[in-house]
């Protein structure tokens, strides 16, 4: 199983809640998935073959959800969904079969579910995109009720946003958001739905490096093939990549967005970001993030009679946001720096093997040997010379406003 959940930045927006909406989630039973994996030497009719019968198992399992919602058989709607699957919609986000299954009778057994019984939902537009064994699939909805004359009426109208996986004995909704068009509902706008959504750290693969006040740093690692749960970040990140590797995130509306990284690609994140995330490559995605928290200390004025740390000749302006300035910069063997003023918390990421020297201002001075990957805090209110003296030394250093 490769992509299971889902980074596009989403704010919270006026909630507009309703079970009718609910309802228009498109149902799907447990499809025969049809014939069996193909063999590597498949010849090209037998994997079009092969292509035909997941596409129309799919197909069954978004008519079979249809069916199921109008006739509010939702203990097997429930089972339509993998063990751990999720459900999007209106202010609601639920994981499981057990509640998914509840919630929906919930909703039928309430006065605007009693309302919609002999409703009917048609499903139209429908693509899919199958790779493998998991598939994506966009859908529209729309929701028949009877008017006082007894002539179908149209109550509203969206669309689907399908992740699905194949298991044994077919194939399942993994994650499904139903989206509201007419009136308009985006569930990822609803504060509910962004509160129950997890924060991005801590989670497998990611290793808290350090905390404070200011910041949470974590070296994470995407591995190919072993999404992440559906996140969103909580706080505004930036960060700088430790491998060569591809990777990819899927947005909640079920678009896959790929890229690659290169060792010491600086990235970075608004707050309120939601997607998936997971490495594509034989070597994994690593990288060392930093949440910028909000609190802190704003910078020192310099009185030290010394120019400041950064800029510096030989160093690279690399991004900056009104929370940080990133700044590239590599050391010369036996080539120290000017005396120079931190006047800035700063976070330093070390893309080299080597062995720093610090000089005061009073000639005392410190051995700091430094690794790839190594990171550090370092507050402000520091005045020194900094001197290679064995190996390389290469930094990243974010610079905290």
């Amino acid at each position: 199983m490769n992509v299971r959940r889902a980074l596009v930045g989403r704010g919270p927006r006026r909630r507009r809640g309703a079970w009718c909406l609910l309802v228009c989630l498109c149902w799907a039973a447990p499809a025969d998935a049809g014939a069996q994996t193909v063999p590597g030497n498949a010849t090209s009719l037998e994997a079009r073959l092969r292509r035909l019968e997941d596409e129309a198992a799919i197909r069954r399992l978004l008519a079979a959800y249809i069916e199921l919602v109008d006739s509010q058989d939702f203990a097997r709607y429930a089972d339509l969904f993998t063990a751990d699957g999720e459900l999007i919609f209106g202010e609601n986000l639920l994981r499981g079969r057990t509640a998914i299954r509840a919630r929906m009778e919930e909703g039928a057994r309430s006065s605007q579910g009693s309302a919609l019984v002999g409703a009917s939902h048609l499903l139209t537009d429908v693509d899919l995109d199958l790779r493998g064994d998991e598939a994506t699939a966009r859908a529209r909805w729309t929701l028949l009720t009877r008017g006082a004359d007894g002539r179908p009426v149209v109550s509203a109208a969206g669309h689907y946003r399908d992740l699905l996986v194949r298991e044994s004995g077919g194939w399942r909704f993994e994650r499904r958001v139903v989206y509201a068009d007419i009136p308009r509902q985006d569930p990822f706008e609803t504060t509910a739905v962004q509160q129950a959504l997890p924060h991005a750290y801590p989670r497998e693969g990611a290793r808290l490096l350090i905390d404070n006040e200011r910041v949470a740093v974590w070296e994470v690692t995407l591995e190919k093939g072993r999404p992440t749960p559906m996140h969103r970040h909580r706080h505004d990140l930036v960060g700088v990549d430790l491998a060569d590797a591809t990777s990819r995130v899927i947005d909640p509306d079920g678009t896959v967005r790929s890229g690659a990284a290169r060792v010491g690609q600086v990235l970075s994140l608004p707050a309120g970001v939601i997607h998936v995330e997971e490495g594509t490559s034989d070597t994994p995605r690593r990288a060392i993030v930093v949440d910028l928290k909000d609190g802190g200390t704003p910078p020192l004025a310099n009185a030290s009679g010394f120019p400041d740390a950064f800029p510096r000749e030989g160093a690279t302006k690399v991004l900056e946001t009104d929370r940080v300035t990133v700044w590239d910069y590599t050391w010369t063997l036996g080539r120290p720096t000017p005396m120079h003023f931190h006047g800035k918390d700063t976070v330093t990421v070390f893309l080299a093997d080597g062995e720093l020297r610090s000089i005061a201002p009073d000639g005392g001075s410190t051995s700091n040997p430094v690794t790839f990957g190594s990171v550090r805090f370092r507050p402000r209110d520091r005045t020194h010379v900094e001197e290679l003296v064995a190996g390389g030394a290469r930094v990243i250093a974010f610079e905290l406003k």
